[in-house]
Order: structure tokens, then sequence, then C-alpha cells
């Protein structure tokens, strides 16, 4: 065979190879690219992160407001806080930024006062035999409390510390209930008054009721020493105790005089 033949068969075979060598390059490329982006397509579906998420949640609370610690609308959601209110006597609660969605109004014709403690949501509570409300709050710290309301017209007699025979059956009542639902729990008694009288008078006055009912508590049920007491006077009020013509308001001056039993839950 001329060599001239041999030679031009060699370089057909030469660019053959050379052809293939690009076409198998080329696919393999194509091939990595490929995974390469359905990669990025995954890490894009998979959904926000947890720091994502957690920015999320910090954009939708108002300015200034602290993450909840309870769900109480039951929306998965727990209700943010915004700042918190001295009550007087060591008792600092958290404020629910929308505390007036929770708020609860005793009477038609009264109004609370601004950052009322009726303003804590209310808690479902088996009350058989006690003539009171009861509400959950959440301290400073983000310790849960309950909080007992019971009227002192129910337990004593007008400018008296004695308690009554309703009062009994009340503290006996509120004694099984926080030995059954939390043992050992340290529990505060608060009194108060309405603002009739002179201050020094109703603060003599809570300060005895609130003994009272310690020591009542103590000896059925309760251990005495794990029992605190207060008196506050008239300086805690729940409404306001005046109509707006400034005329007084007899029922508003009734819910302020109360005993309150705190409960540290937790």
């Amino acid at each position: 065979m001329p060599r001239f033949e041999l030679s031009v068969r060699r370089l057909r075979v030469l660019v053959a190879a050379t052809v293939a060598a690009v076409l198998v390059g080329g696919c393999s490329a194509a091939v990595a690219g490929s995974a390469s982006a359905d990669r990025g397509s995954s890490a894009a579906t998979a959904g926000p992160t947890a720091e994502s998420a957690a920015d999320d949640t910090a954009q939708a609370l108002p300015p200034g407001a602290t993450p909840g610690l309870d769900d109480f609308n039951d929306d998965d959601v727990p209700e943010p806080t915004c700042g918190t209110h001295d009550y007087g006597a060591g008792l600092v609660l958290r404020v629910l930024c929308d505390a007036a969605a929770f708020a609860q109004n005793p009477t038609e014709d009264t109004v609370l006062v601004p950052d009322s403690l009726f303003g804590q949501p209310n808690l479902e509570l088996d009350l058989t035999g006690i003539s009171g409300d009861a509400e959950t709050a959440r301290d400073a710290e983000g310790r849960k409390r309950v909080l007992l309301f019971i009227s002192s017209d129910t337990l004593f007699e007008t400018g008296s510390a004695a308690l009554s025979d309703p009062a009994r059956t009340n503290f006996d009542a509120i004694a099984r209930l926080i030995a059954s639902s939390w043992p050992g729990a340290p529990v505060e008694i608060r009194g108060h008054t309405d603002a009739t009288g002179s201050p020094a008078a109703n603060q003599r006055l809570s300060e005895q009721r609130a003994v009272a009912s310690a020591d009542y508590l103590g000896g059925h049920g309760l251990d005495r020493a794990r029992i605190t007491t207060a008196g506050l006077g008239s300086t805690v009020p729940i409404v306001l105790e005046t109509n707006p013509d400034g005329s007084p308001n007899p029922a508003g001056q009734a819910i302020n005089r109360r005993v309150e039993i705190v409960i540290t839950a937790g």
C-alpha cells in the first residue's frame, strides 16, 4: 500500500478518536452540571431553616415584646408579653401584649383600672365550694402563678378580721384544691380593702385579714410555714370605685374588697 494512503487512513482514525473523546467529555460535563442543578433545586425546595424560622418569629413579635410561654387561644403560638407590671408586695407579673383579648370584667357597671389583675387570662379550675375566680399568669422569671380571688364580703363582717362560717367553707375547699393540685407549693395571701376609710385603717385591716386567712389554711391541710402574707390596703384596686360623674360605685368597692391567694405553681 502506498505510504500516502496509509497516512491518510491513520489521519482519519486519529480524527475519529479525537471526536469521540470530545463527545464523551461533553456528555460527562453535562451530566455533572445537571446533578449539581438538581442538588441546588433540592436545597431551594427543602424549606426554611430553623434559623430563618426563628427570624420569622422574631419579626412577628410586636416591638419590645418577649416570646410567650402559654398558648391561650389554641393557635399553636404562645401569646407574647409586653413588659411587666408590679402589683405590690413583690408580685411582678408579665403583661400580655393583647391583654384586652383576655381581660374579664367582673360586672357590666364597673371599669377595670389600667393593668388590672383581671387582665390576666382566666383559668379553668374546679372551684366547687369556692366563691371566687381563678386566673393564671407568669412572673418576671417565667414561673407560673395561679391566682384565686375571694370577696372579703364572703369571708368577713364589715371592718372585721374574724372569719365567718362561709369563710371556713371557702378555705376548706381552697386547702383541698391546693393540696391536690400543687402539693408543697409556696402560697401568698394578699389582703385588699376598698378606698373608703383612712389609708392607715385600711392597711391594718388588710394585713389582719391576710393573717387570719393564712392561719386557717395552715391549720386545715396546708403547711403554715409555706404561707406568707401581705396587706395592701386600697393600693392595688381591680376596678374603678367611682362612676364617670365622680359618684361612688358600690359595685366597684365590693369587688376591690378581696383576698387573693397566689400559688407558685411552677
